[in-house]
């Protein structure tokens, strides 16, 4: 690729050392003008291009937008558990688009001609799709594209898929009769439709979006809020996660006292284990031994999850309506009492029972009897509140959140019927991504887990036995499908559905009865740790000696991890700007103070960085100092 046709170029920095190797995995680039200046490129995205090194990329476009200065790209890129740094170039205005989703994802289909129909029956399964018209749609598709049900009289796709894959299609209605419809998923029978109010039934495992038009056909999942129905002219993308499930294995389990157990802690610092009741609190060691109980309790309340954190138990005040309270002790004296820590603002249906910290923020969860969407409250360690994130809670679940964990990026949430859902967690963005789902085995109220990174394993809450469980996650042999509504990429997750048994096979249909503009259907990898990706990057800089006394002989190297920097540094103390001198070479050793910093087009200076010298002498290697008057 000549990159001298391209004006701009910016860096992408893509970390995956908390991950496993990926072959051509899809990195999902997110633009926006916070991090991307769209007046620099073509208004539809034509010329942009990405490359490793001299290696081009493949990339898809799923949306871009340069009014609204947002845009959604996929890029395909294998790379081990390490940080690669990927360029996007932009500002040629001969360069032609070269979008190609077939090249990025397992499977790709924008559904645009009835040909591409004829791929579908070929590619997946063997069941077929209909098109009532290929014309009467603006790019050709599709009116009538519909599921195979009583109600329905057109067909469904099978997708027989392997392990740990993503489906996504997407779909834009264009005309209104009455009665809207977003995209459709059924998983293994494509004759029972998921219904609201009918979730926990066996056989009700489909999914779809319509219009609440006051009629029979209200059939929108009924955890999609009002406010979230289906619209004319959005793009609504159906989600759906096709895996294993993971399960816990492992048993050292012991007894615990005969109360209600509501949270659970592990101490890495003294390798105990705390266990919250409703009425107490007691510490643990690892054979079951209790160390210490207190029955301090604010009157009238009952203790919820608990969280340890700089020598302090903190506990979320459980159930109840009023306020909120987060609590602690000190980790080691129970007996000394407890010690309010904050009144939590934030509009709690019925109080709180989770919290955990993910190094920066507090994050406390809700327990909710009246709403299928819960939330998550996000506070700085000041205890003011910085963000709301809504989540949706697994079908048949009647409860709020009961445990929070946070563990290597990922934020485990942990229900009463052992159903616990994984999220990818961003805490500058506040984002929680569900990517995972796992069961405790304990079908009757397993409240809440902790993790022992100390011993690499789980510790459950089993409160039908009073006992803690000694666990270790494990991938299952069983897939299942759990999906999720979104309007764009933007939004929190609006619904999804967790069907009650394993499956094999999932269905996908589009709008059934109205006109659509183009859909698409996407297959991808699915990992449960995501590489993090950060566009206009820092420079880094850095100075081959640290401070110290050394011969004269000795040289100073300067350098810059990004190709095509310019490092400017100044050896008299002073702040180096792009006026100081470029360094080129190694710097002979001085007695004095360096000072360096690197700038590199498409990435963020980097940090000024420094060190201060002496030369030893020759005779005694004794420094030589210089008194200036």
């Amino acid at each position: 690729m000549a990159y001298e046709a391209w004006t701009y170029n910016t860096g992408i920095l893509i970390d995956n050392t908390g991950g496993s190797y990926l072959t051509g995995y899809q990195h999902k680039i997110i633009l926006t003008s916070d991090n991307f200046d769209f007046t620099l490129a073509d208004p539809d995205g034509a010329d942009i291009r990405f490359a490793y090194g001299e290696t081009l990329l493949d990339y898809w476009i799923e949306s871009y937008d340069s009014t609204a200065e947002y845009a959604v790209i996929w890029v395909a890129l294998s790379i081990g558990a390490e940080e690669k740094i990927i360029q996007i170039y932009y500002g040629n205005v001969s360069a032609v688009d070269e979008s190609d989703g077939d090249a990025v994802f397992e499977y790709f289909n924008a559904l645009e001609t009835s040909g591409d129909i004829a791929d579908l029956s070929s590619s997946f399964g063997t069941s077929t799709w209909t098109v009532a018209s290929d014309a009467s749609a603006p790019n050709g598709l599709c009116t009538n594209i519909s599921i195979g049900t009583a109600n329905d009289a057109g067909k469904y796709k099978s997708l027989s898929l392997p392990s740990a894959y993503v489906v996504e299609c997407m779909q834009k209605q264009t005309s209104d009769n009455g009665s809207w419809h977003g995209p459709l998923m059924q998983m293994e029978d494509a004759d029972t439709w998921y219904r609201p109010g009918t979730d926990t039934n066996a056989t009700s495992n489909g999914v779809q979006i319509r219009k609440d038009d006051g009629g029979s056909k209200t059939n929108y999942p009924s955890n999609v809020k009002s406010g979230c129905l289906i619209g004319l002219s959005t793009w609504y993308k159906l989600k759906a996660y096709f895996k294993a499930y993971s399960g816990l294995t492992g048993s050292t389990d012991f007894s615990t006292r005969a109360a209600t157990l509501q949270g659970i802690a592990w101490n890495d610092a003294d390798s105990e284990i705390v266990v919250a009741y409703s009425n107490g609190i007691s510490r643990y060691n690892t054979s079951g031994v209790e160390l210490e109980y207190t029955s301090s309790v604010p009157s009238g309340t009952s203790w919820g999850d608990i969280h340890i954190k700089d020598n302090k138990i903190y506990v979320v005040m459980f159930d109840d309506t009023t306020a909120t309270y987060v609590y602690s002790f000190a980790d080691d004296d129970l007996a000394s009492g407890y010690t309010l820590e904050a009144t939590l603002t934030g509009d709690m249906d019925s109080g709180a029972d989770g919290i955990t910290f993910d190094g920066t923020y507090w994050i406390i969860g809700e327990t909710s009897t009246s709403s299928t969407n819960i939330h998550l409250y996000v506070y700085d360690t000041s205890w003011v509140l910085q963000a709301t994130v809504i989540i949706s809670r697994p079908g048949g679940e009647n409860y709020g959140i009961q445990g929070l964990e946070y563990v290597d990026g990922l934020l485990h949430v942990a229900n009463h019927y052992g159903r616990n859902q994984v999220f990818t967690w961003d805490n500058v963005t506040f984002d929680a991504i569900l990517v995972d789902y796992w069961k405790t085995g304990q079908d009757d109220y397993s409240q809440a887990m902790a993790w022992d990174p100390t011993n690499s394993r789980w510790y459950v809450l089993d409160r039908a036995n009073n006992k803690v469980l000694f666990r270790t996650l494990a991938e299952g042999s069983d897939n299942i499908v759990f999906a999720e509504f979104r309007t764009d990429d933007k939004s929190h997750a609006m619904a999804y559905h967790l069907p009650t048994t394993a499956f094999t096979q999932v269905y996908f249909g589009f709008g059934a009865y109205r006109s659509c503009y183009v859909a698409q259907l996407f297959v991808r990898q699915h990992v449960n740790i995501v590489p993090s990706i950060t566009v206009n990057p820092q420079v880094v800089c850095s100075i081959s000696l640290e401070s110290g006394a050394y011969p004269a002989s000795s040289t100073i190297e300067i350098a810059a991890y990004v190709s095509g920097a310019t490092i400017y540094y100044t050896t008299d103390g002073t702040t180096p700007t792009t006026s100081s001198s470029v360094y080129s070479s190694a710097i002979p050793m001085f007695t004095g103070t360096l000072k360096a910093y690197a700038v590199a087009s498409g990435y963020d200076d980097s940090n000024i960085v420094s060190a201060n010298y002496a030369i030893l002498s020759s005779d005694n290697n004794q420094p030589i100092v210089f008194i200036i008057m």
